[in-house]
């Protein structure tokens, strides 16, 4: 595993950190498991952490790197577009907000990769511009939410 490290940068009143890992990613070598059966089927990768053979370990680090960071903190959450198979997964409704917080991963340049604060645009016909706002009280509920998207 690699160390993570943050990159300082002026943003309006103070500083953001920011991760850019390019060629130093936290996980060199992913486990070979991830790409083969997994015999016992009710503690596989997905269902502890999230993760599979294509959101791979880095997923877990980046949980919980946020989970460390955030702790006595209230923790919420906007998953993106699936708000309602999020509210199925973790077994309580949302806040309808009508905005979700964007950052475009696929952009290479740091400062263009925060999108912020936009409308929100959800699979529900009903109300498919109010997104959830879900209120995260333990790990398990990160990686619930995570699993429903």
């Amino acid at each position: 595993m690699q160390p993570i490290h943050f990159e300082q940068q002026p943003h309006l009143d103070g500083f953001v950190y920011v991760y850019l890992p390019a060629d130093a990613v936290p996980v060199e070598t992913h486990w070979a498991g991830l790409y083969q059966d997994w015999p016992d089927h009710d503690h596989t990768p997905f269902t502890e952490f999230a993760i599979n053979n294509s959101e791979q370990e880095e997923m877990a680090v980046y949980f919980g790197l946020a989970w460390h960071l955030t702790r006595g903190l209230t923790r919420y959450a906007v998953p993106l577009w699936h708000r309602d198979d999020a509210a199925r997964a973790i077994g309580g409704q949302p806040e309808l907000v009508d905005w979700e917080y964007v950052v475009d991963s696929e952009i290479p340049a740091v400062g263009e990769r925060v999108v912020g604060f936009s409308r929100s645009q959800v699979a529900d016909r009903d109300q498919r511009l109010s997104a959830g706002l879900f209120e995260v009280h333990a790990f398990r509920d990160l990686v619930l939410l995570q699993q429903a998207l």
